[in-house]
């Protein structure tokens, strides 16, 4: 079968960025619209993104188990709908939210990096340039960012992989939860092995993410939005 559990990985994409971009442009505009110097902060900023990471994460995560769960050598197999019900008869609902928390955390963390890092890079540009970056350039940035987001969080992201598929046949039950998986890890494949498939998730990420920017700037700018692009009420006023 080609690429098991793309299903679940394509019906996530949508609410999923629907509710980032949604969620960090609502938290930035809410201390914007407080803020006394007309700008945010740079702890605003990251707040914005670790908000915005949980959100999207706690909505669509059984997409995310569904499809870690499926995508394993000996996964579970068949259409989403046959896949959920096997889980559910094996696993309860509880089937639904196994590494919840390793990814929860990875979202925190690697949205707070990834918007906040995108948002000060676009902020340094407007500041350098006397103008704000084109939609291009904004992909360019988000899709850089992305990887240096998922440097530092893919430890979680494969320790939620490993909690998503234990259990599972031919997957034996080995950690207690995420923090003893990454332990047991670094002991028996020694810490670059937290590291393992990092390669292989920059080519997914970066075109990703450069797509999903390149697309919400332009729309939002051919919409009259201002998409992420307010850097400070007083830049806004300017327009």
């Amino acid at each position: 079968k080609v690429m098991p559990g793309s299903t679940p990985r394509i019906l996530k994409v949508m609410p999923g960025s629907a509710i980032q971009f949604a969620a960090f442009a609502s938290v930035k505009n809410f201390f914007l619209k407080r803020s006394k110097t007309g700008e945010i902060t740079v702890p605003q900023t990251l707040l914005a993104g670790g908000m915005a990471g949980a959100a999207a994460c706690l909505v669509v995560y059984p997409f995310t188990s569904l499809a870690g769960q499926m995508s394993v050598a000996g996964g579970v197999q068949g259409s989403i709908f046959q896949v959920s019900k096997q889980i559910y008869k094996t696993f309860g609902i509880k089937g639904f939210y196994k590494g919840l928390p390793g990814e929860l955390a990875a979202d925190i963390w690697g949205f707070m990096l990834g918007f906040g890092l995108y948002d000060l890079a676009n902020g340094a540009f407007y500041k350098a340039f006397g103008r704000k970056p084109a939609s291009l350039e904004k992909g360019l940035v988000g899709g850089t960012t992305a990887c240096v987001s998922i440097t530092t969080s893919m430890p979680l992201l494969l320790a939620t992989t490993r909690m998503q598929v234990q259990g599972l046949p031919g997957y034996p039950v080995l950690y207690k939860n995420v923090v003893d998986c990454l332990v047991k890890t670094a002991q028996q494949e020694g810490v670059g092995g937290l590291w393992k498939g990092i390669v292989p998730s920059y080519a997914q990420i970066f075109p990703c993410i450069f797509i999903s920017y390149y697309v919400y700037e332009t729309l939002a700018k051919e919409l009259g939005l201002g998409g992420l692009a307010k850097y400070s009420a007083g830049a806004a006023k300017k327009k």
